[in-house]
Formats: C-alpha cells, sequence, structure tokens
C-alpha cells in the first residue's frame, strides 16, 4: 500500500503533467487562431499593444497566457478575434 507521500508525489506529477497538456492546448489555440487569420506574430503583438517577444513566449509555451493580466489575455484575445472562453476554459 501506497504510502501518503507517495499519494502525494503522484497527484502533484499527475497535476504538472495535465498543466502541461492544458497549457499546450493553449498554444494550439492562439497559432491556430493567428494562422487562421493569416496575421502574423508581429501583427498580433502590435494589435494587442504587447512587444512580439511577450507574444512568442505565449504561443510558444514559455509562458502562459492564463496568468498573464486581464488585460493583456484581453487585447490578445481581441486581436486574435477570439473568446477568452476558448483560453481560459481549458
Amino acid at each position: 500500500m501506497a504510502n501518503l507521500l507517495e499519494i502525494v508525489e503522484l497527484e502533484s506529477d499527475e497535476e504538472r503533467r495535465l498543466s502541461m497538456i492544458t497549457q499546450h492546448q493553449d498554444v494550439n489555440i492562439l497559432k491556430a487562431a493567428r494562422v487562421g487569420k493569416g496575421f502574423t506574430q508581429q501583427q498580433v503583438a502590435n494589435t494587442a499593444k504587447i512587444n512580439i517577444r511577450h507574444y512568442q513566449r505565449f504561443e510558444s509555451g514559455e509562458r502562459n497566457i492564463k496568468t498573464a493580466s486581464f488585460y493583456v489575455t484581453m487585447a490578445v484575445c481581441k486581436a486574435l478575434e477570439i473568446m477568452p472562453e476558448n483560453i481560459l476554459e481549458h
């Protein structure tokens, strides 16, 4: 029988794995929306009024858009013409 520490470690590993999957889905949504609209990363960044590197970090998965400020998340969604729920509900 697994002890409590092993159970906690397993739960923590599972949470990390699920977080990575969710973040990967967010990245796919951002890129799919951008490519589908025919936008470059620079165009999205300019429209959202953020630095291109900031946007690139979201799209590459380096940063999670769910942890960005409300303003940045909304600006990116508006620039990509997507509903925030498409990102925030995953």
